[in-house]
């Protein structure tokens, strides 16, 4: 008799009874199939392998640093001082790049020798590389609504906000959370830097 139905087992069960019914060949293409349908849901809602090929952001993420970027919690959680995020660029489109947000809607930025001053209050740059910021360009004053600023750690070798002026929160794709390889062309691999979290 086909009564439609199959004894009332759980999807799981009929998933295992069939994985048992196939050759070897056929399970190993299935579990492939899984694999690959699991990365694909992951790069699309959470997160995002990103590559460095400048060295505006010496000495934090070098060229050659493979990253891995929150795009799900990112958007969730929203955007905080001092992240590093991903962005389309306003100068190249097709291209993202890799910048420390530094301030966003309503902070006050200011520069006063050499120094970044947010809302007034120093701001602490640790991870800078070579000389002091020398200028703000388009961006110091109050960040319009929508709009945050982005500088690279490198100052002196960097394209940024303050090559572009205020940046729409809108262009930002996500937030680099790990450097999970990096290699440097002549060299190779730079094992150190490996599963690291960028600071």
């Amino acid at each position: 008799m086909n009564g439609g139905t199959d004894g009332g087992r759980s999807p799981i069960k009929r998933l295992r009874d069939l994985r048992r019914r196939q050759s070897p060949v056929a399970g190993l293409l299935t579990d492939l199939a899984v694999v690959l349908v699991l990365l694909l849901v992951l790069r699309v809602f959470f997160v995002e392998g990103s590559y460095v090929l400048s060295d505006s952001m010496e000495p934090t993420l070098l060229p050659g640093d493979w990253l891995l970027t929150d795009r799900l919690f990112f958007r969730l959680s929203g955007p905080r001082h001092g992240d590093i995020v991903v962005f389309d660029s306003p100068l190249e489109p097709g291209v993202e790049y890799v910048k420390r947000l530094i301030a966003l809607p309503g902070d006050e930025l200011r520069l006063e020798d050499g120094r970044l001053l947010i809302n007034d209050s120093p701001l602490e740059e640790g991870y800078l590389q070579g000389a002091p910021t020398k200028d703000l360009g388009f961006v110091e004053g109050v960040v319009p609504a929508g709009y945050c600023v982005t500088l690279g750690d490198n100052r002196p070798c960097s394209k940024d906000s303050r090559s572009w002026g205020y940046l729409p929160l809108s262009s930002l794709t996500g937030r680099v959370e790990l450097v999970y390889f990096s290699y440097k062309p002549g060299s190779g691999a730079r094992w150190g830097r490996c599963a690291t979290v960028p600071p």
